[in-house]
């Protein structure tokens, strides 16, 4: 709560307990989500006429998100991620393209997806999966899924997902998602 922004101006020490339990999402964000709340919670602290501590608690503390975050080291932490991101073909160097099956069957959703990596294939489209999402299930829906990841100028090759229709089971397709959950 005191991350979101209310604002004690007399807050000398702040404690983050758990900081690195959003590094373990299946996220290629969450090295960056990770760094932001450690700087919005370590920035409530000293914000009055004393100066503030901020106390990190975590099982990861060589991670490079915890790191550069307990030193306040923007940009460092920036070029890093950029450097990585650029190395594994994430955004905002290639576009992400998640592609959900569901259906209230898991043999359905888990069919319709492998489909749907065929097709994939034969159009010579790099994804990854296909496998359950990582809430595979969700409303009493099972969740398959694959994940393409794609230069801009390739997504002609998608055009056929506009017109993909499953009779057993419900697409889903979230370009540049905003959480891979």
């Amino acid at each position: 709560m005191v991350a979101k922004g209310l604002d004690f101006p007399e807050i000398t020490l702040v404690g983050i307990l758990n900081a690195d339990t959003a590094l373990h999402f299946p996220d290629f964000r969450a090295a960056e989500r990770t760094f932001q709340l450690i700087m919005q919670a370590g920035g409530r602290a000293g914000r009055g006429s004393s100066r503030g501590k901020i106390v990190i608690q975590t099982y990861t503390p060589k991670h490079p998100a915890i790191v550069f975050a307990a030193l306040g080291d923007f940009d460092s932490f920036y070029q890093k991620e950029l450097r990585e991101r650029r190395e594994l073909n994430y955004p905002p160097f290639k576009n992400l393209i998640r592609v959900i099956a569901q259906s209230k069957c898991e043999e359905k959703a888990r069919s319709a997806v492998e489909r749907l990596a065929e097709e994939l294939d034969k159009r010579k489209v790099f994804y990854l999966g296909p496998s359950p999402a990582p809430l595979e299930r969700l409303q009493g829906y099972y969740r398959w899924h694959v994940t393409v990841k794609l230069d801009p100028s390739e997504r002609s090759k998608l055009e056929f997902l506009k017109e993909k229709e499953e009779k057993d089971a419900r697409i889903l397709i979230d370009v540049d998602p905003v959480s891979m959950l």
